[in-house]
């Protein structure tokens, strides 16, 4: 891999680090994202005849003959070879990660491996025949503004304001929020961290640790430590406020260091096992280093707090800031419905609180808060058919995927209020929303972004009420089903009439009489709304989740889906991937287009070949001028550091048009292609083992095996073609 920033981050504890090797800087910090200061990460390597070559994370020392970075779901590697000493340097950092574990996903800890050897050559140009081929690999961590004490453990002490002008919970423009600012956290976190030698002939030296090798006697090794730690009551949710989850796990830094010393070996075999499922799999490589480096810009995002011993778990908007945004948690759930369920259920329990009755029924907040702050939606305007269906489509899919039914009874006063909103919001009687439309893809042209009688989420809407008739009937509310059912048939009716011979319109509706620009409230300047006719990315969009629980609405035509989806794809694809509609060719966002990508694979057509495009726009992004980590639009916006990548961990099933009916006990399969994937919703975590299940489809059929069928005791595998 072309080397590029990127980040390493923990689940839900905010001690991230952001590897910049164009800018030869480390952003070190416990509290994380935004509050990290530009550092120097020095693994130098010093040898006898003293020539000096350092990784590119170390300010202006000199680089490496030959440097390649590799990136997993739980690494980050780099190769520096040196002719001029004669020697190879390995450096890896190993941030731990085991669903279900959270001792081990949580601790503010990174375990640095480095590793010198004697370097082959490069193309036809062997190592300098005068190098001296010994010397000493030097690993320190230098931090401005730091008080350090170095001994046998290196201690950095400081505090980080945690206020931002986004932590307040006020609203934007329209004052949205009720208001209410932070008032119970507290606003600095008295932070430390530590780099500490637990494996290898370390010694002390100067703030730092260092190693002497011999290429004559063969490789030497060592392992560190990184940890972080703050336990103030930084985070404030409804009004109380809160550590992170992690200090109620650890009774200190200390027991953090001492965990990497004890546990190391689980440590690494958890890691081997995490990284072997993607990279194990079929996938594009080009898709298995997306889902890695997007991976890790969602956990530097998630935010774990205990709240008055209550769980709280939301993950920021990247560069917005805004908590766990429904629209952007839509696309986010697949770390959810793949490794970690709980946590999805966590946040619907708080987004259940945050609910604003309207002419009928209630519309859920576009988020919760910003920052450090859940005290109320900070956005500037709702979007409120958007988010009720968002919340509808997200539960019954985790039920119907996990076996959970129960949650239809519980969330079953949410669930009323949201449907009764969105059925108020068709007027015109034609089953499409015409209130309430203002959507997530706020870059976009009118027609996609607030034109009437939207496909995009007329289709959202149509499947959301159709989830919400399964929840309904599964509960026997009777009569809330049929009125959803009702609502659905004529919104199907709809759709089709729309057909326009090779595609689904952005929109239904091009008129402009009485739409009012969503940003600046006033009346649009054209009668007729330009690429309301376009192709749209969109179609499929409300879609997904049914497919992934095999249960899409009747009239809906698959076929038909299918070829939008192709049409769609070839009017709009750029350089990295395709725009919003074919009439708009400047903005795109990858997760949307990873979206659409799933989806189409459960139509039968495999497009998972464009992660090259996508995988192409994250190295633009970070290889030169920027450091953007993931980047999920084009250059004409500003998504950064942002969490919605990691949709591209849904390929994982989608990739086999794998469908999940625990109720039933039944996994179907449907493959465009080949493919060879694990099956997330039956791995034995604490054992590390996984079923994997390799697919071909051919003229006779579709063949397939299964490695550890043992772990689908008492499931059935079987083959869309055959249930028809």
């Amino acid at each position: 891999m072309l080397p590029m920033t990127t980040c390493l981050a923990r689940l839900g504890s905010r001690f991230s680090l952001q590897f910049d090797p164009v800018r030869r800087h480390v952003l070190y910090g416990a509290v994380g994202l935004f509050h990290q200061t530009e550092s120097q990460l020095l693994v130098e390597l010093r040898d006898a005849a003293g020539v000096s070559q350092a990784f590119p994370f170390a300010g202006d020392r000199p680089g490496f003959d030959l440097l390649q970075q590799r990136q997993t779901l739980t690494r980050l590697a780099l190769d520096g070879h040196s002719l001029r000493t004669g020697a190879k340097v390995e450096m890896e950092v190993v941030a731990p990660f085991l669903p279900g574990d959270l001792r081990l996903s949580l601790a503010p800890l990174y375990l640095l491996r480095v590793k010198v050897e004697p370097s082959p050559s490069l193309r036809w140009t062997g190592p300098d025949k005068d190098a001296a081929r010994r010397g000493t690999l030097r690993v320190a961590l230098d931090v401005p503004g730091v008080a350090v004490e170095t001994g046998e453990v290196v201690t950095l002490s400081y505090d980080t304001v945690i206020q931002h002008s986004r932590t307040t919970g006020e609203g934007g423009i329209d004052q949205v929020s009720d208001g209410t600012a932070r008032g119970v956290a507290e606003d600095v976190a008295h932070c430390q961290g530590q780099v500490a030698p637990i494996d290898g002939p370390w010694r002390a030296t100067d703030g730092g640790f260092e190693l002497d090798y011999d290429l004559s006697d063969g490789p030497v090794e060592g392992w560190l430590a990184l940890t972080g730690w703050f336990a103030d009551k930084c985070f404030e949710g409804h009004h109380a406020a809160g550590p992170l989850r992690y200090a109620t796990l650890f009774g200190g830094i200390d027991e953090v260091l001492a965990m990497a010393r004890d546990e190391r070996a689980r440590i690494l075999a958890a890691a081997d096992f995490v990284d072997g499922l993607i990279t194990g799999s079929s996938l594009p490589k080009s898709l298995q280093d997306l889902i890695a480096f997007s991976f890790h810009s969602f956990l530097s995002c998630t935010l774990w707090a205990d709240l008055a011993d209550r769980d709280w778990f939301s993950v920021w908007e990247g560069s917005c800031w805004y908590n766990s945004t429904v629209d952007v948690e839509y696309n986010d759930a697949p770390f959810f419905f793949g490794l970690w369920p709980e946590l999805m259920e966590l946040i619907f329990c708080e987004w259940e609180s945050h609910q604003r009755p309207a002419e009928a029924g209630t519309w859920l907040e576009h988020d919760m808060g910003a920052g450090w702050t859940c005290n109320g939606q900070s956005y500037h305007h709702p979007m409120e058919v958007e988010e009720n269906s968002n919340w509808l489509l997200m539960l019954y899919a985790h039920g119907e995927w996990w076996g959970k039914p129960e949650l239809y009874a519980r969330f079953e006063g949410i669930n009323r209020n949201l449907v009764e909103y969105l059925l108020w919001a068709d007027t015109t009687g034609n089953g499409f929303p015409d209130q309430g439309t203002a959507n997530t893809i706020d870059d976009a042209t009118p027609a996609v972004q607030y034109g009437r009688d939207q496909v995009y989420l007329g289709v959202k809407r149509l499947a959301a009420l159709y989830a919400a008739a399964r929840m309904a009937e599964t509960i026997e509310d009777f009569d809330l089903a049929e009125r959803c059912h009702a609502e659905v048939t004529k919104a199907v009716d709809t759709l089709q009439a729309g057909w326009l011979g090779d595609h689904y319109p952005v929109c239904l509706d091009k008129t402009t009489t009485g739409l009012l620009d969503a940003w600046s409230h006033q009346p649009l300047p054209y009668d007729e709304l330009p690429g309301w006719d376009a192709y749209s990315l969109y179609t499929t969009n409300g879609l997904l989740y049914l497919l992934m629980v095999d249960d899409l609405p009747n009239g809906l035509d698959r076929d038909l889906l299918r070829l939008d989806a192709i049409s769609a794809y070839q009017a709009s694809l750029t350089e990295y991937g395709c725009t919003h509609s074919s009439a708009d060719p400047e903005h795109l966002w990858v997760s949307m287009n990873l979206w659409r990508d799933q989806a189409a694979s459960y139509l039968g057509e495999d497009l998972f070949g464009t992660s090259e495009r996508y995988w192409s726009m994250q190295v633009a992004a970070n290889a030169g001028c920027e450091a953007k980590c993931f980047v999920d639009t084009s250059y004409s916006n500003n998504l950064c550091f942002y969490p919605r990548g990691i949709a591209s961990l849904g390929a994982v099933w989608a990739a086999v048009g794998l469908t999940v009916r625990a109720a039933e006990k039944v996994i179907t399969i449907d493959p465009p292609s080949r493919c060879r994937v694990p099956i997330l919703t039956h791995v034995d975590w604490a054992g590390l083992r996984a079923p994997w299940l390799e697919a071909e489809p051919g003229e006779d059929g579709l063949a397939w095996t299964i490695e550890n069928e043992d772990l689908l005791d008492g499931w059935e595998v079987v083959a869309r073609i055959d249930e028809e």
